[in-house]
This record gives C-alpha cells, structure tokens and sequence, in this order.
C-alpha cells in the first residue's frame, strides 16, 4: 500500500479561489474533502503536536509511519531535517519529494511543508499544485491538509484544507485536528 499524509501550512481554499492551481481544484471534484477547523493552534509547531497528540516520532514508526519535514523543531525532525530559515519553497519541496520517492511504499509517509505560509504566492502554490500532482499519481491513499489558513490580519485564518480518500469523520462537521491522527493510521489500510 502506497500511501502519504502531507500537511500544507497556511493554506486555505481562498488560495484555491484566488490562485486556480490545477491538479487541487480538480482534486477537489473528485475525491472526500472537507474544512478543518482551528483557531487554537496556528503555528507549525503547535499545529503539528496537535496532529500527533501523544504520539512521539519512536511511536510513528511502530506504527509505520515515516515523518518527513516535521516541524517541531529547527532543523525539522525526520529526513529530511531541514532549516526552515534557510531553505526556499523550491528547495523544500524537491527535498521532500527526493525523500517521498525514496520512501514510498515501505509504511504511510507523514510529512510537512511548511514554507508556503511564509512564500504564500499563486507562483508557489502552483508549485506545491505540481510536487503534489506528481505524489499522487504514485499513491493508492492520501490525505493532503492544511491545520490552518493563510494570513488573515494579525493572525491566520481558521480554516483549512482536507481532501483524501478516506471520508471525513462527520460529513456535517468541520475537522479537528485531533481527529487527524485516526485518519492517517487508517491510510494505509485503505
């Protein structure tokens, strides 16, 4: 079983709106999506220990999952560990899909891209639209989100992205991200 969880910090579908990356809007025709709700945790970090609740990165791979570009810490946990303060958009993603192709296949790939909530262009969204694209096309599951939106004011939108092959847990109801772990466990039994 081929399959990825891939977090997008800072993207929210009014970047779908403004900036029409292809592969996405398509994407969001065609399979489960959804809105994640937060409002509490709005930074990489915080966000990303929300997702993984009491599971450290020892458990991750118990479970068969293989992080990539976590950012909880500076350079980023698993490989690859990157400096967030000196890595572009660019670099990241051909960083991370080195390590998606090399992965893929041996457990559920977890990874994070983190520099689009500070690039936040329609240039590098189309860019993440095309890494993306090509992730997909090898995967037999995936669940591509964002734990929250783009900048808004001070602060960042609440609303994020979910699309998957997996159904949101209520499809009445936004997503939290606590709910995003059971998700990602179940990826790989699709």
């Amino acid at each position: 079983m081929k399959a990825a969880a891939v977090g997008i910090m800072g993207l929210g579908y009014e970047h779908l709106a403004d900036c029409q990356p292809k592969f996405l809007n398509n994407l969001l025709n065609s399979v489960p999506r959804g809105v994640i709700e937060n409002s509490d945790h709005q930074t990489p970090k915080s966000a990303w220990l929300t997702v993984l609740g009491n599971m450290r990165i020892g458990d991750m791979q118990k479970q068969s999952l293989i992080p990539s570009n976590i950012p909880l810490a500076n350079p980023t946990i698993g490989y690859p560990s990157l400096d967030v303060e000196k890595t572009t958009l660019k670099g990241e993603l051909e960083a991370v899909s080195d390590e998606f192709k090399r992965m893929l296949g041996r457990g559920t790939i977890v990874m994070s891209i983190n520099l689009y909530e500070i690039d936040g262009s329609c240039t590098g969204l189309n860019l993440i639209d095309k890494y993306l694209e090509e992730m997909h096309s090898a995967l037999d599951s995936f669940l591509f989100f964002s734990p929250y939106g783009g900048q808004q004011g001070t602060g960042k939108g609440k609303y994020g992205i979910y699309m998957s092959t997996l159904q949101r847990p209520y499809e009445d109801q936004t997503i939290k991200l606590e709910q995003l772990m059971p998700l990602i466990l179940n990826l790989g039994h699709f």
